[in-house]
């Protein structure tokens, strides 16, 4: 199964596409994520961002149309992985 995606305008939500690449299984879950374009709706932060630089995009993101921030992404790249 390939995903792929594509806006058709600039006012397209991300939050549909962040649901649908959070729909995918984990092997595919890292590619979709990585290609999903950082806007007002979604934003990817380092395993390591400190609390106080994580509070503000998140404060700006429940203060607007929310949004879905990916703690653990870092250059397209998923940080830490945890299995069970």
């Amino acid at each position: 199964m390939r995903w792929r995606w594509s806006f058709t305008d600039a006012w397209a939500m991300t939050s549909a596409v962040v649901d649908a690449a959070l729909a995918l299984t984990a092997n595919l879950l890292e590619g979709a994520l990585a290609k999903v374009p950082e806007d007002q709706w979604f934003e990817r932060e380092s395993a390591w961002v400190a609390p106080r630089d994580l509070a503000a995009p998140l404060v700006a993101m429940a203060n607007a149309d929310g949004g879905v921030s990916v703690v653990g992404m870092h250059g397209g790249v998923l940080e830490l992985s945890i299995r069970g």
